[in-house]
């Protein structure tokens, strides 16, 4: 759980660059996306996880916002078939020898 959740709040690779995307930084792009609106602005300036300072669009901000979306869908995904996984293992040992990035397409 701690690693699905480590990594939702991780930074985001879009246009390539990364975007820090933890709550702090999701209610920030939230804010900004609604000034944008209430504005009636094409686009504003962002500072990226790397410090480049950038200019993004609202189609930016919904594309990040995708790019999160998914990944949390994925994440929490394989956290509830590695869970299914965890509960038929017989012993620690099995249990151990599970890992978040194992390949899990066989349990799908």
């Amino acid at each position: 759980k701690k690693i699905r959740e480590e990594r939702g709040v991780s930074p985001i690779l879009y246009n390539e660059d990364l975007y820090d995307y933890d709550s702090a930084s999701q209610e920030k792009m939230r804010e900004r996306r609604q000034y944008m609106e209430d504005n009636n602005m094409s686009a504003v300036s962002w500072v990226t996880a790397t410090n480049k300072r950038v200019f993004l669009t609202l189609e930016d901000f919904k594309n990040i916002n995708s790019l999160a979306t998914e990944r949390r869908h994925e994440l929490s995904r394989r956290y509830n078939i590695l869970k299914l996984v965890v509960k038929d293992c017989m012993d620690k040992e099995s249990v151990n020898s599970l890992t978040f990035d194992m390949d899990i397409e066989e349990f799908t």
